[in-house]
Order: structure tokens, then sequence, then C-alpha cells
């Protein structure tokens, strides 16, 4: 049920909760496709409490910004549904951050990079597969979701 509630969000972030086209809309469910195989899969054991994570990411039109993250297994607050579990900021970071914190649910992974604001939502999303990450900046909210760039992690 988790599961499915998580997938259901992920479409509903994608098609922002308004109408869309027909490709908005099989893009959206082909995402949620991805999303339940990963789900499905185990969580790859790179991603471990204590293991540092580098991020970059490639907004579209913006010079690529690193972040480098520590993983831990402590509680964090947000607004949205699901575990989420605090990371922790290692050096310096390009990108705005408050109280970041992750969720991860088979091979998928969520970054919230600032879990302070509630329906306005700066995320990296994507997919773990060994010690490397590929995914999307995006941000959702009320009145839909925007897609900035690729983003590409590797375990340090």
């Amino acid at each position: 049920m988790k599961h499915h509630c998580i997938a259901v969000s992920i479409c509903l972030i994608a098609t922002g909760c308004a109408s869309h086209s027909a490709q908005q809309i099989l893009s959206a469910k082909e995402e949620m496709a991805v999303w339940q195989r990963n789900s499905a899969e185990p969580t790859p054991s790179s991603w471990a409490s204590g293991s540092k994570w580098r991020f970059v990411v490639a907004d579209t039109g913006k010079p690529p910004r690193e972040v480098t993250f520590v993983v831990t297994d402590e509680p964090a607050e947000t607004c949205m549904s699901g575990e989420w579990k605090r990371l922790d900021v290692s050096g310096d970071s390009a990108l705005h951050l408050n109280q970041p914190a992750y969720s991860v649910s088979g091979r998928n992974l969520q970054i919230q990079l600032s879990t302070d604001l509630c329906d306005a939502y700066d995320m990296l999303v994507g997919s773990l597969q060994g010690a490397s990450f590929s995914g999307t900046h995006r941000f959702s909210g009320l009145r839909g979701s925007q897609d900035f760039g690729p983003v590409t992690g590797t375990k340090e």
C-alpha cells in the first residue's frame, strides 16, 4: 500500500494534478511504471548510513552545481508522506539547502533539498544503480511540476 501511495504521488506530481496532453499523461504513466519496477528491486548496498555521495545538478542553461551528502538513518520531518531520513551536507554546496532529507524505495531515491516548506518541493528524483544515481532536478508544488535538468550522483 505504501508503495502504491508513493507511486500515485509521483504520478500526481509529474502531472501537476491538472489536465495535460496525452503525451504528458503517457510520460507520467511510464514514469510510474519505472517507479513500480524499481521499488520491487533491492536498495543497492552502496546507499547506506555513513556513506558519502556527490551529486552534480546540470540544470538547463546553468553551469553544473555540486553537493555532497552523508547518508544517515536519523528520521527527518517533512510534509511529504513516507519514511524520510536526514542527509548531512559535507563541505560547501552550490545549491540552496535547508534540512535535506531522503526517501528510498528499492532503487528509487528522492531527495528533498529543503524540508522547511510544505507544498513546494525542490527535489532530486531518480534511481540508484550500484554506486551511481541518475535522475532529474524537479520542483513540484500545488500548480504542478517542472523538471530543470539531469542529475548524476556517485558514491565517494
